[in-house]
């Protein structure tokens, strides 16, 4: 079993002796970490600035991740807030129009800030869209055009027929997107059954890198009274959801033991693929990916309508810059939509 040093910077992860960088990225979620890895593995030299701090110590100085300060401790999470921010530090605020005060609100207060994101503390479900979730505004429209006075929520909804939400078709197909559907439940190690779903669009012969784990028996109980029900003269069609949790020993990480609170909390043995373990570890192992934590993006230089160089607030609360040849800000964008 591979052992870890001690960092002498622990604000500072992987190659620390990198200077220039021909990308900078703000932000070590699942956006900012996959292109971390595929920038680093690429060949170009990628500087990752995190807000949060790093509940992983000594993570990229091995091919194994160590041991997370997470655990399945709901009062550490729900009760003490460990991993949220701290919304009197940092109110984030919520409101349906500009006519409305804003005011704290807890649906987007609650996101951890840390190595690895959002996705640190969430239960890991990754499905896939279908083919029609890519034509929606389309298939509303023939739906209601062959099928007089149907009402569709959204499209049709509003006064005289009038759409209340926007749709609209994706510039490109699920089968364009496929094979990064692929290469993304490959990277961060997807557990399901290719066989069991009838609603899901083709993967076009290629399983789930590992199978779905055990279910548990109240979940087994459940599809089995599921299998037993019909709705609109049809039976139901229970079916195991892809997750991205090890179900099987992969990439040096053990599978899950069903501890139980995934949602809303860290995982204690890092079967959870977490972009912390995945993604931003094999970026790290590159040698061309370095991470500085607890470091706070607060301005982007514009040089002559270009991004030059990104303005930051590091650990001791000095403030610093970067330079780099270009820039890509993925910090919150689940949390902003």
């Amino acid at each position: 079993m591979a052992k870890h040093k001690t960092t002498a910077n622990p604000e500072v992860l992987g190659n620390t002796s990198l200077a220039t960088f021909d990308v900078c990225i703000i932000g070590t979620g699942p956006g900012g970490s996959s292109a971390a890895w595929a920038l680093a593995t690429g060949g170009k030299n990628v500087l990752v600035l995190e807000a949060g701090f790093n509940p992983w110590p000594g993570l990229g100085e091995s091919d194994e991740p160590p041991p997370p300060q997470h655990g399945n401790d709901e009062i550490k999470y729900e009760s003490r807030g460990w991993d949220d921010p701290g919304e009197l530090l940092q109110p984030r605020t919520f409101r349906t129009s500009a006519a409305v005060a804003a005011e704290m609100h807890d649906d987007v207060n609650v996101m951890p800030q840390m190595v690895g994101g959002g996705w640190s503390h969430a239960d890991m479900k990754s499905p896939r869209f279908n083919k029609v979730d890519f034509q929606l505004a389309t298939t509303f429209a023939q739906t209601v055009g062959t099928n007089a006075g149907l009402i569709i929520p959204g499209w049709n909804d509003g006064p005289g027929g009038t759409p209340t939400a926007n749709f609209a078709d994706w510039p490109f197909t699920y089968d364009d997107l496929a094979p990064f559907y692929y290469e993304a439940e490959w990277l961060y190690g997807v557990q399901g059954d290719a066989t069991d779903n009838p609603f899901a669009s083709t993967r076009f012969g290629l399983d789930y890198p590992m199978p779905p784990g055990l279910g548990m028996y109240f979940n087994l109980l459940l599809a089995e009274g599921a299998r037993n029900t019909t709705f609109l003269g049809e039976a139901l069609h229970p079916h195991t959801y892809p997750t991205c949790i090890n179900s099987r020993f992969r990439d040096n990480r053990p599978p899950c033991v069903d501890c139980g609170p995934c949602s809303g909390s860290g995982c204690p043995n890092n079967s959870k693929g977490s972009p912390a373990v995945t993604a931003l570890l094999r970026a790290l192992r590159s040698g061309r990916c370095q991470v500085r934590v607890n470091c706070r993006a607060v301005n982007l230089v514009n040089d002559g309508g270009h991004v030059s160089a990104v303005e930051y607030v590091d650990g001791e609360g000095n403030l610093q810059s970067v330079s780099a040849g270009a820039f890509m800000l993925a910090a919150g964008p689940l949390e902003s939509a």
